[in-house]
This record gives structure tokens, sequence and C-alpha cells, in this order.
């Protein structure tokens, strides 16, 4: 339907496709019936969309298709409610998912296979790219052997100073190995020297035992139980997301990057500095996040302006002394205001 570019509707590209050739002919030039059926095509896309919507919000879960419609998020603790669910991740990804998959995590709950699907919902890790590793209470336990109580295979619990203990890829089927995703890579892989010492304490790297932490737990203390299970999950990209480019200040106006990686506005007493492959509109148009890294300091901002820098690393130093400054999701080396307005 791309032979009518003067029909902006799509139903009314269908109607004026319908329509008998004869009559499309007899149209032209001044495409008077084309206008008439695009005004009601306008007015049918905005009926069909409502009904599309109204579909959608019959279900909460994420759609497989990154361009289907997904319920609206407002409905989701609706569906909660219905569900007898509490809803726990902040992401509202995550909350569809706790929506969508409670009875089939109910039927299978106390599984470790469940406990990490629970965990990967919860954190929003995006599928086939990582997923999380879960390490059971009772393994992290140091005990001792004693009559009637099976014993782990490793008793060594003092730490062996001469080894150092991490995780190393292996090569798959083989005993201890496991199969995680890295990347989006299926990688095997097994603990090295587990008595020796931890490489990255605390993280799932560390499998060194301990004894029984019967304080009240939180995020900092109470992990190590028999009763309890530990679960590691990817770090959020944040600031620095696996996509970085890096350029030199005097390379912005590149065309490789400007328009692209960087856009520079300045307008009367604005400027503004945004990194355009991130932030809401961006995910709104299921653009992946690039974290754009300026290797070299800018000059410094001197003149009186409104100065707004958003989505942008700056590896060296950023002198401000006019104006008025605001910084939205930047990270800096080196900061320097005098501005008496100060930063935001």
């Amino acid at each position: 339907m791309s032979q009518y570019p003067f029909i902006e509707s799509e139903l009314g590209k269908r109607l004026y496709t319908l329509m008998p050739e004869v009559y499309r002919n007899r149209d032209m030039p001044d495409r008077d019936q084309a206008r008439y059926l695009d005004a009601h095509g306008q007015l049918l896309d905005l009926i069909h969309q409502t009904l599309l919507q109204r579909l959608a919000d019959t279900f909460p879960d994420n759609p497989e298709d990154p361009e289907a419609l997904a319920c609206q998020d407002w409905l989701i603790p609706y569906f909660a409610d219905l569900l007898d669910v509490q809803l726990v991740s902040p992401h509202v990804e995550g909350q569809r998912d706790e929506v969508a998959n409670a009875i089939g995590w109910r039927q299978r709950k106390g599984t470790l296979t469940v406990a990490e699907e629970v965990a990967e919902a919860i954190g929003h890790i995006e599928q086939g790219v990582a997923e999380a590793e879960l390490q059971e209470g009772f393994q992290r336990i140091a005990m001792t052997a004693r009559i009637g109580f099976p014993f782990r295979k490793d008793p060594l619990v003092t730490v062996d100073f001469r080894k150092a203990s991490r995780a190393v890829e292996s090569e798959p089927g083989m005993e201890g190995v496991g199969e995680s995703l890295f990347q989006g890579q299926t990688v095997s892989w097994r603990h090295a020297n587990p008595g020796g010492v931890p490489c990255f304490p605390g993280s799932y790297e560390d499998v060194s035992p301990r004894t029984v932490d019967v304080r009240t737990p939180d995020w900092r203390r109470g992990h190590f139980h028999p009763r309890r299970v530990m679960l590691f999950i990817p770090p959020p990209t944040g600031f620095f997301p696996q996509q970085q480019v890096r350029f030199k200040w005097s390379e912005r106006n590149d065309p490789e990057h400007n328009g692209i990686h960087f856009s520079l506005t300045e307008d009367g007493n604005s400027l503004s500095m945004v990194n355009p492959s991130t932030g809401l509109e961006a995910a709104r148009e299921g653009l992946s996040p690039v974290g754009v890294t300026i290797t070299t300091s800018p000059p410094a901002f001197t003149e009186d302006k409104a100065c707004s820098i958003s989505d942008l690393n700056f590896d060296g130093k950023l002198t401000f002394t006019k104006g008025r400054l605001v910084l939205r999701r930047v990270a800096v080396r080196h900061l320097q205001v005098s501005a008496p307005a100060g930063v935001n």
C-alpha cells in the first residue's frame, strides 16, 4: 500500500485499494476521493488501535514480539490482586512476569529452577543475555561429620592460602561442571580449588564454607544458613552498557558520532548535550543503549547559559563557571563547578 503516499491512515489506504481502479483514475489529479477516505481511515485507525489495546489489556504477560502491544501498566496491580500476587520487582517487565508465572511457580515451588526463574524475573535480567546463579545455604555451611548424617565429599573448612578459588571455563559434561549465560553465550564452567582463597569474595565464585549466621537477614548479614538460599544476579549496566563508544571531544562534530551517539543543541541562552541512544524515548523506540564516553576534557563552560547534559560519560574533567548546570544520568571523573547558581 506504499503506492499511495498521499494517504496517511493505514485503513484509509485499504479503503482506497478496495475501490475499483476506474474510480481511482477518475480521482486524479485532485485526489478528493482519497482525502475523503483518508478522513474516514484516521477515525477507523483510532478505533482499530483501541480494539487492539483492549485485547492486549486482557493478558498481563510480556508479549514475545517486541512490537506487539502489552497491557497498560496500571492494570498489572489488578491482575496481581486477582491471583493473590505480591509484586516485588521494581520493573514493569518483571511485574508482568510475576503475574503471568504466578500459578506455574506455585505448582513448582521449592525447586531450584523456580527460585532462579523468580530471581531473573524480579531482577529483570534480559533473557538470552545472562542468568541468575544459585547457591543452597547448606552447601556453604562448615559442618563436621557425624553418625547418620551425610557429609560432603570435600570436608575442608580451613582456607588453603596456597591456592586461589574462582570459576574457570571447563569442558562440558564433566563432573561438577555447570552451564551459564555470559553476555549471551553459553559457557561451561566449574569452581577451581574450592578450598582456596576466594578471588572474588561475596560473588557466585566464592564457595568457601562459613559458620552458621543466625542473625536476622538483611542485605549485609544473615546469609549463611542451612534454610536459606543465596542468589547472584549480574549487576545492571547503569551508566556503562556493554556497548561503549569512546571518542574525543574534538571529534564531536564527526558524522560518525554527531546525531548518532551525541547530539549538541544550542538555542539562545540554553545548551543541551544528549546521548540519543539512551533515555525514555530511545527505550520506547526499542533502541539498544550505547554508552558514550568522552575521553578528553571539553573546554570550560564560561558563558551564562543553562546547560543540560544527559546520558553521557566524561573520562576527563568537566569545568563549569557560569550559568546553571543540570546533569541527568551522567558519570564524570572530575567535576569542577564555580557557578553561584549551582548544579542539579
